[in-house]
């Protein structure tokens, strides 16, 4: 607020008409501007949704494995407790990191009260 009116008072001393200030260069300048910041925002856009979408695919991975350990087990006649057990542990890997993932997200702040529960 004070910077504003440093800068009007500024102009308002130096600029005796406004009107024959030339805003041209003004225009071009945001022009580039508006250009740069719209590239800069399609870099981070698309490098969030390559992070995203590589971290879908991890997780369908780990989810696929977890069944195949199954279907291995069944097919070499384990104990159904046993494939049961490893089934549940691989559930609980993949709610783990889900979790992990999720308190990540949280502000510092609320990352360590989110790490005692």
């Amino acid at each position: 607020w004070l910077t504003s009116t440093l800068v009007a008072v500024i102009l308002v001393v130096s600029v005796p008409d406004p009107t024959e200030m030339d805003v041209g260069k003004f225009t071009d300048i945001t022009t580039f501007l508006r250009v740069f910041v719209s590239l800069l925002l399609g870099f981070f856009m698309a490098a969030s949704v390559q992070r995203w979408w590589e971290c879908v695919e991890a997780y369908i991975v780990l989810c696929g494995t977890v069944r195949n350990l199954q279907m291995m087990l069944l097919a070499c006649n384990a104990p159904r407790k046993e494939v049961a057990q490893a089934v549940r542990y691989g559930v609980i890997s993949a709610k783990l990191l889900h979790m992990e993932l999720h308190v990540q997200a949280l502000p510092s702040d609320e990352q360590a009260a989110a790490d005692r529960k």
